[in-house]
């Protein structure tokens, strides 16, 4: 049919009206169980004008298994039922009226023309459509303020011409847009999350592309990036995984406090400038050179969990780090830390720790298990240990060169590791209830006082030890075990 013929079909039955080129006439009497056809062969087929644009009534769209493009209203898109039938080649819809789309699954191309904003709602990729995605052109960037939605599945076709003012919105669920544009930058500078739940997997040029604040982030966001790069979090995101493509390193710069980030198995580098708690982040499985944590506030509380960070850095001198057992003994690389730093290690389950460089003071805290925690040449302040029973292991040179070792509560004790000739425990321990001596001690360890004071030398071999400690008690402790006697106000082995 062709020019301005009308057809009058509402003698009822289930009819078939062929359009081959375009057609402006009307069609009347169509119903839901009728189909309209489109045919090749006749070049483009434009029904935009039939009916003056409004739905023709059809019921079924068909595309004649066909290679077509087809040029409808969007009232004549919408009016037909989905899926549309016949889809079989490559099929292209042009729309030329503007409003909310939802692109029908078995369509491979949507090109739209209107004069007015769109709200499109894409295909997921699928098997079906010829190269196993949807694509969407929307020819004219920066004129109208569309909004590409992109529901639950995996995208992988053509986002044309999107421009600043358009949104990429996110309906809910799973979304993988990283195949989109072949993970390039999609042109729209905005991106919504709906206020729903969104796991968005996308590459590091297409999250960077998007102007911050995101939009719409109520709601618990998970942004999983594909690509490597340098990236700073979007302050409404609660969760990232970086990418892993391993052709540069990531530097990632948390948004917010509560940020959770989880690195791959490269070296990562992650930027927390919040004081105070931390979301929980994890370096991953560190390349060779390990995964950096650059801390950037005077006072860092890193949340249970983080940690798998080899290298830290402190950006400010004299700085305070909060973690637990597992991040602190992620520590092992290279640390930057000018200053005098506290290091304060907050675990209900105890655990065993050895000193780490940079940091002069330490403080133990727990309210179930002790911690067994070894000395290092970088501890010449006061280590404080928990309320619980703690272990403390030095050599007689760490306890000389340390501001105090404070056991606080507790059974604690000391083992001091080397010969602790001259050591003056008075003046560098308190709240030890047992010193354990390395065996090639000899005389002139003094002063360790205080009540319930204990001596113990099964670090060691006792008939080497001399003299072994000097204790300000009127009589023998109790605690001391037989075999030891009192010889002025030094106590020696028998």
């Amino acid at each position: 049919m062709g020019g301005a013929q009308n057809v009058d079909i509402s003698s009822g039955g289930a009819d078939v009206i062929q359009y081959g080129s375009p057609f402006s006439g009307k069609l009347a009497g169509a119903d839901t169980d009728d189909t309209v056809q489109f045919l090749p062969g006749g070049g483009d087929v434009d029904i935009s004008e039939v009916n003056a644009g409004a739905a023709t009534g059809a019921g079924t769209a068909s595309f004649s298994d066909a290679e077509i493009t087809v040029s409808l209203t969007l009232e004549q898109h919408n009016g037909f039922g989905t899926p549309f039938i016949d889809k079989d080649g490559t099929q292209t819809i042009v729309l030329t009226t503007a409003g909310i789309v939802i692109g029908d699954a078995g369509v491979e191309n949507y090109v739209v023309i209107g004069d007015g904003a769109y709200t499109f709602a894409l295909a997921e990729d699928d098997s079906g459509l010829v190269g196993g995605s949807q694509n969407l052109d929307l020819v004219d960037p920066d004129v109208f303020n569309d909004i590409v939605v992109f529901g639950a599945g995996t995208f992988s076709g053509v986002l044309a011409n999107a421009g600043k003012g358009d949104l990429v919105q996110f309906g809910g669920g799973a979304t993988d847009i990283s195949g989109l544009d072949g993970g390039a930058v999609t042109g729209a500078e905005l991106v919504g999350f709906g206020n729903t739940a969104v796991s968005a997997t996308m590459t590091l040029a297409q999250h960077n592309g998007f102007a911050k604040p995101f939009g719409q982030t109520g709601g618990t966001q998970t942004i999983t990036l594909t690509t490597n790069g340098t990236a700073t979090g979007d302050i409404g995101v609660e969760q990232y995984v970086l990418g892993e493509d391993k052709t540069t390193a990531n530097v990632f710069t948390v948004g917010s406090l509560a940020q959770n980030v989880t690195g791959r198995s490269g070296d990562d580098t992650v930027i927390y400038a919040g004081g105070g708690p931390s979301g929980i982040l994890l370096g991953g499985g560190g390349g060779p050179a390990g995964d950096l944590l650059i801390l950037q506030a005077p006072n860092t509380v890193l949340t249970a969990g983080s940690g798998e960070f080899e290298r830290l850095t402190l950006t400010v001198p004299d700085g305070r780090i909060t973690s637990d057992v597992f991040a602190h003994n992620g520590f092992n690389g290279a640390i930057d830390a000018p200053g005098t730093n506290i290091y304060t290690v907050d675990d209900d389950a105890g655990g065993t720790l050895t000193g780490l460089f940079g940091f002069e003071d330490y403080n133990l805290v727990s309210n179930t298990t002790g911690f067994t925690f070894t000395l290092t040449g970088a501890q010449t302040g006061t280590i404080k240990g928990s309320d619980q029973d703690d272990i403390f292991f030095a050599t007689a040179k760490q306890v000389a060169g340390a501001t105090g070792i404070n056991g606080t509560s507790g059974n604690d004790t000391l083992n001091i590791t080397t010969n602790a000739a001259g050591l003056d425990l008075n003046s560098r321990t308190s709240n030890i209830d047992i010193y354990n001596l390395d065996k090639g001690s000899s005389a002139n360890v003094t002063g360790a006082n205080g009540t319930g004071i204990k001596v113990d030398t099964s670090i060691g071999n006792a008939a080497n030890l001399h003299v072994l400690a000097t204790l300000m008690h009127a009589t023998k402790p109790a605690e001391l075990a037989d075999g030891w006697s009192r010889c002025a106000d030094t106590f020696v082995n028998a």
